[in-house]
């Protein structure tokens, strides 16, 4: 991180502490954790920016809604060939300010290995940006994708890499699942 990274995270967070501290600048207790708690997001978002990237609460699901909202799958177990859908979770991406928006770019790839470790599949790369008119912490992937034709049966593991390219910050999660016997 750089230092002015840094000061923007710690200026952010003693003036929201400053501001929630005054009661005589703002009497009023609900305006005043308002007032303070736009700036202590302000800090979080900073501190967001200077973690790791992270990706989480992998889930092998039927559909999504949103950030949170999907249906899990009932088991982990699938056929060669079954299409599927993974939903991840990313905190920490960099969203940078811009004309149109806040602009956030990530790009999300994943490898299946068997039970040995060997790799049996992977998926190149995909990128993907958005544009919003405020800050997001709600950041979700649906990775839709097909099992391979040609995968022995038993346990495997996927898994899944975020790249942020706006920060070059990398957050990798891993998943297990069963393949069922071929028919």
């Amino acid at each position: 991180p750089s230092l002015q990274d840094v000061q923007d995270f710690w200026a952010s967070e003693i003036y929201g502490l400053a501001v929630w501290l005054d009661a005589q600048r703002i009497s009023e207790p609900s305006r005043r954790a308002e007032e303070a708690k736009r700036h202590l997001a302000k800090a979080v978002t900073r501190l967001a920016e200077l973690s790791p990237l992270v990706v989480r609460n992998l889930a092998f699901v039927t559909d999504i809604q949103s950030f949170g909202g999907y249906r899990p799958c009932k088991r982990a177990e699938f056929a060669p060939e079954e299409a599927l859908l993974l939903y991840a979770e990313v905190e920490n991406l960099k969203s940078e300010e811009t004309p149109k928006g806040f602009h956030t770019a990530w790009k999300s790839s994943y490898q299946i290995f068997d039970s040995r470790g060997q790799r049996v599949a992977d998926h190149e790369p995909s990128s993907s940006e958005e544009y919003c008119q405020n800050p997001r912490h709600d950041f979700f992937i649906g990775c839709q994708f097909r099992l391979p034709k040609q995968i022995y049966p038993g346990k495997h593991t996927l898994q899944l890499t975020v790249e942020d390219l706006k920060s070059r910050k990398i957050g990798q999660s891993s998943i297990e699942f069963t393949v069922k016997q071929h028919d």
